[in-house]
Order: structure tokens, then sequence, then C-alpha cells
């Protein structure tokens, strides 16, 4: 009798197997069903790998998966590899599925223990691999050969410079999957997120907690997002990482700088942003006319924060400022030119010039 599961097992089944054209089919087993984003020829391969892009359940695309079907060796001693990949928006290797039935082989058509799969997870997702700079040949060593206990055959023994990089018995596999997961494919799945963008994939990637992920939305930010979305960039510079802090302060526009609240905001942080984010924070602010006074107040208290660098661009803001002679910043001054270092050397010469050390 046909019921739902009946009809969903058999179009999984078929999804699985029917492969027309030479293209690889993706399956769709979830319940927001699979788009197409786009073909994707295999390298070396006649294949043509369809890429599907895949939302959650509030219809906002989070991952793109495809199933790949590539031959993994070029003398005849491995099966055909097929295995389905998985990519996040920005391209990034995330994961993989073995397809039922089929699963993933070494030398010899030896299937692949546990510790393997969990060993090719994190080979794929390393983005700094050594696979990336080496050529298939230089993987073995040429001394060595393995020779093949089921067929009339054999192949190089792996190198021992790249045992930790390659599942061992199974080097083709794990250098084609290296080079497919990461590869030319990572640049268009950028593009294709690039070309379906919009505020709730941006809020996604900003609240992903992944740095790379955030600094993707922020490089698309426009003016107004800078304001729209000052909140979010607050807490960036708080707690990610200092890539996306500094590529948000040197980008930040002057629009938002001049904005007492959203700059008396930022001054508020300057003891958490780091080195290079409070340098670029007191730039911006040199880029204004007007640095309002309730700003360069708390600034005056993190002194503590600042290198003597960084200190000369603050009293540098105050000398060009209207607020010279401001009661608050005179306090904190004073207190601050006990230091018994360059920064109180440069504060004293700084309150002899204001006229304000009675």
């Amino acid at each position: 009798m046909w019921n739902r599961r009946s009809f969903i097992i058999i179009c999984i089944f078929l999804n699985i197997f029917r492969i027309p054209n030479g293209e690889c089919q993706s399956v769709n087993i979830n319940t927001n069903k699979p788009v197409l984003a786009f073909n994707y020829p295999l390298a070396d391969t006649s294949f043509i790998c369809r890429v599907n892009i895949i939302s959650n359940p509030d219809s906002v695309p989070f991952q793109y998966s495809s199933i790949i079907v590539t031959p993994v060796c070029n003398d005849g001693l491995c099966q055909t590899l097929e295995i389905e990949l998985h990519w996040n928006l920005i391209g990034n290797f995330t994961g993989y599925d073995t397809i039922e039935e089929k699963p993933l082989t070494k030398f010899d058509h030896l299937p692949f223990t546990s510790m393997d799969y969990e060993k090719l997870q994190t080979i794929l997702g390393d983005q700094n691999s050594v696979l990336e700079r080496k050529k298939l040949d230089e993987l073995f060593d040429k001394e060595k050969v393995r020779v093949s206990e089921k067929e009339d055959a054999t192949t190089g023994a792996t190198a021992n410079a790249v045992k930790n990089a390659i599942v061992e018995g199974a080097l083709y596999s794990t250098y084609k999957l290296w080079h497919i997961a990461n590869g030319e494919i990572k640049a268009k799945i950028r593009e294709h997120t690039e070309s379906i963008y919009n505020p709730l994939i941006r809020d996604q990637l900003i609240q992903s907690g992944d740095y790379r992920n955030q600094l993707f939305a922020i490089r698309l930010f426009t003016d107004d997002e800078y304001d729209s979305q000052f909140n979010d960039m607050l807490n960036l510079i708080k707690t990610s990482n200092s890539l996306v802090e500094m590529y948000i302060l040197k980008k930040l526009p002057n629009a938002i700088l001049v904005d007492s609240t959203h700059q008396l905001e930022l001054a508020n942080i300057f003891s958490e942003m780091d080195i290079n984010g409070k340098s670029l924070f007191l730039g911006g602010l040199h880029k204004i006319e007007n640095v309002c006074i309730a700003s360069l107040q708390l600034l005056s208290a993190k002194i503590d924060d600042m290198t003597v660098g960084q200190l000369q661009d603050y009293l540098l803001l105050l000398t060009n400022s209207q607020y010279l002679g401001d009661a608050i910043i005179a306090e904190n001054l004073k207190n601050a030119s006990t230091i018994a270092d360059t920064k109180g050397y440069y504060i004293l010469n700084y309150i002899k010039k204001a006229n304000f050390s009675d």
C-alpha cells in the first residue's frame, strides 16, 4: 500500500542511483528541498556536479552540498569514489556524508575504519594542509612500493612527510577530495552567496560566532548598514577576531564617528579594543572636525590602556579641540602624570603647555 513514507524512500533511492547525462545528483534528505545553485565541472573528469543550496526551517540559506562521483586512482586499484560534501555560505568545507551501501575504501579495496572517517573529516577541514602545496607525485616515497594482495599491481608507498595529512592507504582519495573540497569551488560558492545576499543571510553570518563568516558579511556592509547594525558591530569589536575589529574600525564611515552617540559608545569600549583597533579609532577621530567632550573625558580615564604613540594621538586631539582646559580631563591627566615612564613625561609636558598645572 502506498503511503508518504514509501514515496520518500523511493524518491531518495532514485536520486542516489539515477545519474543521467553524467551529472552528480544531490539527495533531498532535508525538510526544505535543496535548490540548484550552480553546476560545477570536476577537474580531470567528465563529471558535472550539481551544487545545491539548502535552507533552514526559516527559509534562510545556510549550506551548500553536492554528491561527488569521481575516479581516484590512476592504476585501477581503487574504486570510483562517491561522497556528499558540504560547505557553509562562504565556501568553507563543513563535513561530508557517505552514500548508502557505498563506503569509502582504501588500497586493495579495504573499507575505511571509523578512525579513518574521523581523520578524513579533520583533513578536509584543514584549509592550510600541506596537500595544497604538493603535487600528487610528491606524496609518494619513490624508493618504496606497496604490492596489492588482490590484484596484479603495485602503488607507491606514502612519503613520511605527508602521512599525517592523508588517510593511510587512501592517498589518492584524500588528495582528490581535499582539492575538490578546498579548490575553486570555494570561490564559486562565495560568488553565489553574494548573488543571493540579503539581510537574513547577513544576520546569520554575523551571529555565527565564526570570524570568517563575520568578516565576509562586514566586507559587504553599506554605509547605511554601519549605522543600522551599529550594535552588532560594537559586539563584534568586543568579542570577535582582531581581523574583524580592524576591518570595522578601518572602514568606519566618518558619519558614524561624527554622531556623538556612536562616538561615545566606541570610546566606552576603547579598553576592549586590541592595540591596532585603538590606534585606528584614535586615527578616525582625527579625521572629523569635532570630537565630543564626553568622548575626550572618557578617553582621559583610559590612558593606562594606551601606548605612547596612542597617548600622543590623544593629546593632539585635545590640543586641536575646544576643550583644552576641561576640569575632568585636567584631573585625569594630573593623576596619570605620576606614571613613571615615557607616558608620564609626555603628560607632564602637555600639562605645562596647557597651563592648568595648578
